[in-house]
């Protein structure tokens, strides 16, 4: 496996979970 492709699933992985810490956090401070 190419370092290049490990890079981009490590950055697609890391998009990802900012996503859903942003989506939980705006959740949890509508309340």
């Amino acid at each position: 496996m190419s370092n290049t492709t490990l890079k981009n699933k490590i950055d697609q992985l890391g998009n990802l979970m900012i996503e859903i810490y942003q989506e939980k956090y705006q959740s949890d401070s509508d309340y």
